[in-house]
């Protein structure tokens, strides 16, 4: 039997962040032990699309101490989780659980007493000991180093002081972390609140501007419900003249909205994404676009140089004027060109949301979902290196996408002139479509937990494990 001990979870449900590291006892067989979850390859011989519970500890058997096994459970015990509910840092829950598992997988019998934390004139032998002296191993791991006593002590560690000391090392694990943690606590009951994959943790790519988007081929992530599928999708005699596949797949999405800010007005329901076309800001951010000169794709035709100078020094000097900032907009809007080379005037584009060709030239022109296969790209616009929002942290959001548009790399057709990797999803994403989500820091990176749809892993565990292991780091 391997040291430590560990067994797979029957169950993916069964894991959750509050459970990862958990303290057992029972008071009549007098033995105590850690159950650590997390990702099978945390452990050696465990699979990195398992979740396992890894047991650490020892008690006395035969004059011996022994590892703890599964074997070794009683029938009946109590069951404590030592990080608080929320807010733990899932970084130093790994580096936590990773020192204990280092250090016991040189735990013989012979060397027991080296496991055990001692008193102030000898080693310890209790099981309470070993749990003590694991616990204590673990804080070091995470900067937190605690003195297990203070004073002198001079009997062995009983359950009842293992207890205590576990309870007032719990503030150890909290720090910065989610700081939405608790307003997600009610919105989060559908999702596990996952750690990191600790193979892939923090080797995300660099977030980089949407000018340096890589021209290379990402693969879509397939969907189980693909299988089967009568493909008859939404919007289907709309967009019947569109020349590119429509796909049932996942896509990322860059956000600057948590997931508190989905929820109504009456905070009963959760609203999904819509499409720039139905926003109320479009026009601004259109005149934003214009104004500032962000937008230059083959569909955008300016005047000419001088003339479109003097255009813009005018709008801008007369933006407060409302009767000129409508006149400047219905000029400029003119501008706005389709793939065909035609003028789409105010009116035409109103009437084209599901015009591909113009939401592909500039995405507040269309009716669409702008979703990625590309995770890397969604964590740079979330954190505005895109060029959408302003620089900041945000959230990736992993979107099941029925009936996306999959949009060739640019070039590859006269209307992909972007490298995003692009899945054009019609209509609006409604919540219950949201599979996935994770925290971006203001550099891009993921940061704090990954929230997985429980339905995802019951319903497609293979797109479970792939967008697990995207979302905590893994290059695409």
């Amino acid at each position: 039997m391997p040291t430590p001990d560990f067994e797979t979870l029957d169950h993916f449900g069964e894991f959750s962040l509050s459970k990862a590291v958990r303290l057992n006892y029972d008071r009549h067989s007098e033995k105590a032990w850690l159950e650590l979850m997390n990702v099978g390859s945390i452990v050696p011989g465990g699979a990195e699309d398992e979740f396992v519970r890894v047991f650490i500890g020892a008690c006395q058997s035969n004059g011996h101490a022994v590892a703890m096994h599964r074997g070794l459970r009683p029938t009946t015990y109590t069951s404590m989780d030592i990080l608080p509910d929320v807010g733990a840092v899932p970084a130093k829950i790994h580096a936590f659980q990773a020192a204990i598992i280092e250090r016991w997988r040189n735990f013989t019998s012979d060397d027991a007493a080296q496991f055990a934390k001692g008193t102030t004139v000898g080693k310890g032998r209790s099981s309470a000991s070993y749990v003590v002296k694991a616990l204590k191993t673990g804080f070091e791991a995470i900067g937190a180093p605690v003195p297990a006593y203070q004073g002198v002590k001079l009997s062995d560690w009983s359950l009842s002081e293992l207890v205590a000391y576990a309870e007032t090392r719990r503030v150890m694990f909290q720090g910065v972390g989610d700081k939405d943690a608790a307003a997600l606590a009610d919105l989060t009951s559908d999702f596990m609140t996952l750690p990191a994959h600790p193979k892939y943790h923090g080797q995300e790519e660099t977030a980089v501007t949407a000018q340096q988007f890589p021209d290379r081929e990402i693969k879509l992530i397939p969907s189980a419900k693909a299988a089967g599928h009568s493909g008859k999708f939404a919007y289907a005699a709309e967009l019947s003249g569109i020349p590119f596949p429509r796909v049932v797949s996942y896509g990322f999405r860059g956000d600057t909205r948590p997931p508190i800010e989905f929820k109504s007005e009456s905070g009963t329901s959760m609203q999904g994404f819509l499409p720039n076309y139905t926003r109320p800001n479009r026009q601004q951010q259109i005149d934003e676009y214009i104004a500032e000169d962000l937008v230059k794709t083959a569909a955008y035709q300016a005047a000419q140089a001088d003339a479109k100078a003097a255009l813009l020094k005018a709008w801008l000097a007369d933006k407060r004027n409302e009767a000129v900032v409508k006149q400047r907009r219905a000029a400029a809007s003119t501008k706005f060109m389709g793939a065909s080379g035609k003028a789409r005037s105010p009116d035409q584009l109103e009437a084209g949301a599901f015009d591909v060709a113009d939401y592909l030239a500039n995405e507040f022109l269309g009716g669409y979902v702008s979703l990625t296969r590309y995770a890397m790209i969604a964590r740079s616009f979330a954190c505005g290196m895109g060029g959408t929002v302003k620089a900041g942290g945000g959230w990736v959001y992993c979107i099941f996408a029925e009936g996306a548009f999959d949009i060739p790399r640019k070039g590859r057709h006269p209307w992909a002139t972007k490298n995003e990797a692009e899945l054009a999803l019609p209509g609006m994403a409604e919540w219950d479509d949201v599979v996935g989500m994770r925290r971006v820091d203001q550099a891009g990176r993921f940061s704090g937990p990954v929230y997985l749809r429980r339905s995802l892993y019951l319903e497609d565990p293979p797109a479970f494990a792939q967008i697990y292991k995207i979302m905590s780091g893994k290059k695409q």
